[in-house]
């Protein structure tokens, strides 16, 4: 009985922080939105199309993790079977799809990189240094902080900024290319190729870590769920 009033606690608590978390994502999401003249004067009107999107995500997930957290509480609290058989169907849905996903991920690895490659080198060599565009900007932003930090130059190399050099008549390098200056191709980089995509393999490690962190702690959650369904309903018929 002691251990069953643990494990209902248990639950009752980490569904409330649950709860507690999805109203803070909830309301983040929504103060994205509302108050999107605010991001768009200090990010641009360019970052704030992609920062919008964050606000919608925070929005759907804040309401899922409320959904999840209410049923999870209340049903632990109340000792419901139906509430508590609800969270396990909602938790082993969401379980099964992360699953599905990670399969999926798995066997379109390579797909995935060969895409990642031709549209990586693809905007690299139309949109680089055109920072009068937006998208121009962004992407050159992006790769000018991706070459600093991983000292490499291009995609593929000094050829990918053929274009950038014709359309600022120039017969150099961007500096971030190159440790010394003038930058040219007898003193530029390695190309970045291989390092992007090491860098996207050791983050999807990352990912996937805590990916399994979070099934783990979902079945452990179903487990609970079914425990306390269990000795509630032994309890209904006593």
């Amino acid at each position: 009985m002691g251990c069953y009033k643990f494990l209902r606690g248990t639950m009752i608590f980490f569904n409330l922080l649950i709860f507690l978390g999805g109203l803070t994502l909830l309301a983040a999401g929504i103060w994205v939105k509302v108050d999107g003249s605010s991001f768009n004067n200090i990010l641009g009107p360019a970052v704030n199309v992609h920062f919008a999107n964050v606000g919608y995500f925070c929005i759907a997930v804040g309401l899922l993790l409320i959904v999840i957290g209410f049923i999870g509480c209340v049903g632990a609290y109340k000792e419901s079977k139906c509430l508590l058989i609800t969270f396990f169907i909602i938790v082993l849905i969401i379980l099964i799809a992360q699953i599905a996903a990670a399969v999926a991920a798995l066997v379109y690895a390579d797909v995935a990189e060969d895409i990642v490659k031709a549209e990586a080198s693809q905007h690299l060599k139309e949109e680089y240094g055109r920072k009068s565009n937006p998208k121009g900007k962004i992407i050159t932003e992006v790769w000018d902080l991706f070459m600093s930090k991983f000292k490499c130059c291009g995609y593929n190399g000094t050829s990918d900024f053929t274009a950038y050099q014709v359309a600022n008549n120039v017969t150099t390098l961007p500096d971030v290319c190159c440790a010394t200056k003038p930058c040219n191709s007898t003193n530029a980089y390695q190309p970045c190729g291989d390092k992007l995509v090491t860098f996207f393999r050791e983050n999807a490690k990352i990912i996937g870590g805590i990916v399994a962190g979070i099934c783990a702690i979902e079945i452990l959650a179903m487990i609970i769920a079914l425990v306390v369904a269990c000795n509630s309903q032994d309890e209904m018929k006593a």
